[in-house]
């Protein structure tokens, strides 16, 4: 007989830190104990990581009937700018590890109180029993983290009064504490699990159970409901909070169907319901605000480009430049409101997305007689989002018209300054003409004038010569020897003048 046992083995490559798992079995035979190296697998440095994620964020296991609250905070508060608040402040690297550092001392610290095993840093999901007290599950995501607290209804009174101040879970935890949790509040939700519907089926009509939902809503208002998750439970809410800040969700489980994990499945969806709708209507008062300057921005550059379009033949270059900076300012301004809500209305947009698939997945399914959960959030969360998808579209489609508009002004100014540009070369060619005209003139006139003086003063030679008889042996006046050199000396002084200038001026 045989006997395998499995070993594996752990460690890190040297050359690159990757994770090295070697497997050997030992196998005990008749003559003894033999160990065979079986391989050396080297494993991906994320492979632990991705194999966690399917682990990570199950479903808790509730016991029925029960009570839940949760609450979701966020450290990314309201920010102005210039006149426009956005919601949700801006993404920073830096403020995210801070407020991960600040959200993760705050569990760590109810661990404490409670004497429990707190999450390992970095850790962004944990699942606690506090001391009996109650059990709590922490979620932390990109821009929130959420704490839900888990407490069976054990007594008759809170089986009849589930939302009282004693009996939710919240209020067994030191006040302190919750005083001081991380950011602010985005929402807070009480769900009661209670006693077994008594409807005939998932969809039917039971008024004593609505009577029974509206009271522990606390009002008679408008209330809606759905059977969930496959018709085991039917669920009621109002969507509003009551005075104790705190929203209100009423679960009945149906007879013989529901069971632990479908509860703890059936409170996550709805609490995601309730928060990632939260956060899909946080980008509507920006898009709200954003609308009229969308409008007022139009109006501007309607303005801008009826004058360029009227003015243009009798406008100069001054206003041309003058419209200009007004269009780069209006495209600078529309840039800058872009840059600011683009990522709140992309994640309003994501978190939307989320809101219908929980819908999906808690297969939700109406009531006889009775508004829609489904129906509700969608008719809310929907229009919402297409208005923030057309601020968006608008202000993007302002954005390309405002730079289309500068990029065409700064052509039509740059054509103008060119054909400017073109006339005064013209214009230089042309007085460069003449002056090189009036330059030959002078020169000739020059050679004229030193050609005069030249042929007197060899007059006056001359004549000293004839004088003294020196150009008797010639038989030659001297007046026909200074008219004969007059061509010479002309001659003369041209070339020299020619040469001097090619010497200064080259010979082009």
């Amino acid at each position: 007989m045989f006997v395998s046992n499995l070993r594996h083995l752990s460690g890190l490559s040297a050359n690159a830190g990757r994770l090295i798992t070697s497997c050997s079995i030992i196998t005990r035979g008749r003559n003894g104990v033999t160990q065979r190296h079986i391989t050396t697998l080297t494993s991906h440095e994320m492979r632990g990581k991705v194999s966690r994620l399917y682990h990570e964020r199950m479903f808790e296991k509730i016991t029925l009937p029960t009570v839940a609250t949760t609450i979701t905070t966020t450290q990314k508060l309201p920010v102005d700018s210039n006149g426009i608040l956005c919601p949700m402040g801006s993404v920073d690297q830096n403020n995210t590890h801070s407020h991960y550092e600040a959200d993760y001392a705050h569990v760590r610290k109810i661990c404490d109180f409670f004497h429990v095993h707190p999450p390992a840093h970095g850790m962004r999901f944990h699942s606690v029993d506090l001391g009996g007290v109650c059990h709590m599950r922490w979620e932390r995501h990109t821009e929130m983290q959420t704490y839900t607290f888990f407490k069976p209804v054990d007594s008759a009174e809170t089986f009849s009064s589930p939302f009282a101040p004693q009996n939710v879970p919240v209020n067994s935890l030191p006040s302190d504490w919750l005083a001081t949790l991380p950011g602010a509040v985005i929402t807070a939700l009480h769900i009661a699990v209670v006693g077994d519907s008594k409807a005939e089926s998932a969809t039917a009509l039971c008024p004593d159970e609505f009577r029974e939902a509206k009271r522990l809503l606390n009002h008679n208002g408008h209330v809606v409901g759905a059977a969930v998750h496959r018709g085991t439970f039917r669920a009621y809410t109002d969507f509003k909070e009551h005075g104790d800040s705190y929203g209100r969700i009423v679960l009945y489980p149906m007879p013989n169907l529901a069971h632990r994990m479908a509860g703890g499945k059936v409170i996550q969806r709805l609490i995601e319901v309730d928060k990632y709708r939260k956060m899909a209507l946080v980008a509507l008062p920006l898009a709200q605000q954003l609308a009229p300057e969308v409008e007022r921005l139009n109006g501007e550059l309607q303005s801008v480009m009826t004058a360029v379009q009227t003015l243009d033949a009798d406008m100069d270059n001054d206003e041309r430049r003058d419209n200009l900076h007004r269009l780069c300012r209006l495209s600078g301004l529309s840039l800058k409101h872009q840059t600011m809500s683009e990522y709140r209305f992309s994640a309003s947009t994501s978190y939307s997305e989320l809101v219908d698939d929980r819908l999906d997945d808690l297969n939700v399914e109406k009531i006889e007689g009775i508004p829609n959960i489904r129906t509700f959030v969608q008719s809310t969360t929907h229009p919402a989002i297409r208005t923030c998808k057309s601020v968006a579209a608008r202000l993007k489609s302002f954005s390309q018209s405002s730079q289309l508009t500068a990029e065409l002004m700064q052509t039509s100014l740059t054509v103008r300054q060119q054909a400017h540009s073109a006339e005064q070369l013209v214009e230089i060619k042309s007085n460069a003409k003449t002056q090189l005209l009036l330059q030959e003139s002078v020169e000739g006139l020059s050679v004229v004038a030193i050609t005069y003086y030249s042929c007197g003063v060899l007059g006056y030679v001359l004549k000293s010569a004839a004088a003294i008889g020196a150009l008797a042996p010639l038989g030659v006046a001297p007046e026909v020897l200074l008219g004969g050199a007059v061509p010479v000396v002309g001659f003369a002084v041209w070339r020299g003048l020619h040469d001097m200038k090619t010497k200064v001026l080259g010979p082009k």
